[in-house]
């Protein structure tokens, strides 16, 4: 196979990929965070905070969705500006005390769709994705009495893809919540407030688990 070909089915991968991941994502977090998306009418202040950070930011204004969980939960769905949504949980609202500390997480959240974050890591989770099915795939063949000189070989290319990748993955995600601490301080003023705010929301999920497992016994 010549490069031109090669080039052409990995880039026909990623973009379908990215077309599954684009398809499924919002509902699939929705429905986990059991959020349901609100109209402004319904959260005008939410929405007004969260339209000015946008206009900050030089972003299409999201889709607020709100859920009902005490669990602090605050994440911007979707992988284009476009397409996004904001989920904000209960827990997050009554974890934050003040607006600023509200706007300062809007801001965190929002910068991630200004960096386009999402697509970046969607992008780099690629060839993760790909080396696990080849590394399951290799692993069944061979099960089923397939050339194990071929598919242990395989199975081992894979599998070192699959643990580079994620290395590299975990690595890009913590500088990608840096810039986006240093966007969302930028627009917000001095990063005392968002601080807080992460502390209060670390608090309040820590809280959460605790209950829940106190509740299981």
């Amino acid at each position: 196979m010549e490069w031109p070909q090669l080039a052409a089915i990995t880039t026909g991968a990623v973009i379908v990929t990215i077309r599954y991941l684009e398809y499924i994502q919002q509902p699939t977090v929705e429905h986990l965070t059991d959020a349901e998306p609100v109209r402004p009418a319904d959260a005008l202040e939410l929405y007004q905070l969260m339209t000015k950070v946008a206009t900050q930011l030089n972003i299409p204004v999201p889709t607020l969705a709100l859920s009902d969980r005490d669990t602090p939960e605050a994440v911007a769905v979707g992988l284009r500006p476009q397409t996004v949504h904001l989920v904000l949980s209960q827990g997050t609202l009554d974890s934050l005390a003040t607006a600023e500390e509200l706007e300062s997480v809007i801001a965190h959240e929002l910068a991630h769709v200004k960096n386009w974050d999402a697509m970046v890591m969607a992008i780099a989770s690629v060839p993760v994705v790909l080396a696990d099915g080849l590394r399951s795939q290799a692993i069944d063949f061979s099960k089923s009495g397939g050339w194990i000189i071929i598919t242990v070989p395989l199975a081992i290319l894979s599998t070192g893809v699959w643990f580079v990748g994620n290395v590299i993955i975990a690595g890009l995600a913590r500088v990608r919540e840096q810039v986006a601490d240093r966007s969302a301080v930028e627009i917000t003023g001095p990063p005392a407030a968002l601080a807080t705010a992460l502390e209060r929301l670390d608090q309040g999920a820590v809280v959460n688990r605790h209950t829940d497992l106190d509740f299981a016994s």
